[in-house]
């Protein structure tokens, strides 16, 4: 399975406002890394597309074309998730109702829906180059500014990204709009490689529960044989305790 942090929910949270934070010099810089970010995401929808063959035991031939180009045709990541969702408790059947099945899917949805948001605001930002105020120019000639680079924000017509009141501190690179995200090229380099990640974690996953040569999920069977393997030392250990008990016979 994937490396615990892919999953985590802190990985995916946005770096920390800072007032001090340069942007880039060139729009350019933001542009490359912006289609860097998407073609990774891309690698992590057709990885679950791939998944979903799985679930719906469609991996070979004509009809795991077909079964992968339906689920390409789910528009949005919900309506996606909720699919595999329905495809997975039929895959597992009564073994859904195992936690150690649902938690490790929950958690890879969870991640999914949390990565996903961070792709929506790069798919749907804009460069802008801020200027932050420095001082008063000579003999009160009006303010002089310092530009603070160039960063990836919403548009301004975005009413769930940008907050309606003013931002009146103009040393923030977020002085004209209050918006709910701005990032560097470097920003979004790293989530363009956590993307990467987050592709390689659904694939792992896809492997962990594929059929077993008695057509249940690898999961369900390790889980299976694990129980399996307690029962036998249990009972390995209790004849071992009957034969070092002492006889209750008592000689005569």
């Amino acid at each position: 399975m994937a490396a615990p942090a892919v999953l985590d929910e802190g990985f995916w949270t946005r770096p920390k406002p800072d007032p001090a934070r340069r942007g880039d010099a060139e729009q350019k810089a933001i542009f490359c890394a912006v289609g860097e970010a998407l073609s990774e995401w891309e690698g992590v929808e057709e990885k679950l597309g791939r998944l979903f063959t799985v679930l719906a035991r469609a991996t070979r031939g004509d009809a795991e074309l077909i079964v992968f180009r339906a689920f390409g045709a789910i528009e949005t990541t919900t309506g996606r998730l909720n699919a595999l969702r329905s495809a997975a408790e039929m895959y597992f059947h009564v073994h859904w109702e195992r936690s150690e099945i649902t938690r490790e899917f929950n958690r890879l949805g969870d991640a999914i829906v949390r990565a996903s948001h961070r792709r929506n605001e790069i798919a749907h930002g804009k460069t802008k180059i801020f200027r932050g105020f420095t001082h008063v120019g000579v003999n009160g000639s009006g303010p002089l500014y310092d530009d603070k680079g160039i960063f990836l924000v919403p548009a301004a017509y975005k009413v769930m990204h940008n907050d309606f009141v003013m931002n009146i501190d103009v040393d923030n690179p977020r002085a004209l709009f209050q918006t709910r995200y701005f990032f560097t090229s470097a920003d979004i380099h790293v989530f363009a490689d956590k993307f990467k990640q987050l592709a390689a974690a659904v694939k792992d996953y896809t492997s962990s529960i594929a059929p077993h040569e008695n057509g249940l999920p690898m999961s369900v069977h390790l889980l299976l044989e694990a129980g399996r393997q307690k029962a036998r030392g249990r009972k390995a250990q209790r004849l071992q305790e009957q034969e070092l008990r002492p006889s209750s016979l008592v000689e005569a």
